[in-house]
């Protein structure tokens, strides 16, 4: 019975399942937060040039890399309208949620999943650096609060993001950081 209750309750088991979800909870909390203090500073075109500019920075180190074409057995103009939409959806997806399978190089890539964590965590550091309390208005919250609230979810993103690098097979670390393009491993 205890062996049993042991193998349901593996800790290697857990930890693939919880440190992830946890990692994205930490991350979708610490972007929502970014996206507010800056529209509270600069209104939504400080969050579209901050959000737009990595994905430009995105699809620029993409097609340095020469890694623009998707997988899909798709030809013509139909292959670049359909790269362009499953990479934005992808990068997408991958930086609000930190969903680990993003990492794929065909895919956001390993180096570019891992600097989309950090990229997160210090646009939120910046944001929060730079938000001033409405004077006047109740209700708002104080400049100090803030700065706690991101720290707390910057540094539970990156304490749960290394706690899973430092609980999964060994043999998975490297993709983290792999620098492998999709076209070299289709």
């Amino acid at each position: 019975m205890v062996l049993r209750l042991r193998s349901i309750l593996d800790i290697g088991e857990v930890s693939c399942v919880f440190l992830p979800l946890l990692s994205s909870a930490f991350n979708l909390l610490t972007r929502s937060m970014t996206c507010v203090l800056l529209q509270l500073k600069g209104a939504m075109t400080l969050v579209a040039q901050v959000l737009g500019g990595d994905l430009v920075l995105f699809f620029v180190v993409k097609a340095l890399r020469r890694d623009l074409r998707y997988w899909m057995p798709v030809y013509g103009v139909g292959a670049g309208v359909s790269t362009f939409l499953i990479c934005l959806i992808t990068k997408v997806v991958g930086d609000w949620t930190a969903v680990v399978q993003t990492r794929s190089s065909v895919d956001v890539g390993g180096v570019y999943f891992t600097f989309g964590l950090l990229i997160t965590a210090l646009v939120g550091i910046i944001a929060a650096a730079g938000y001033k309390k409405v004077e006047g208005e109740e209700g708002t919250l104080t400049k100090e609060t803030v700065i706690k609230a991101m720290a707390t979810c910057c540094v539970g993103m990156t304490i749960s993001f290394v706690a899973l690098l430092c609980s999964m097979n060994k043999t998975y670390v490297h993709t983290f950081l792999s620098t492998e393009t999709g076209n070299k491993s289709v």
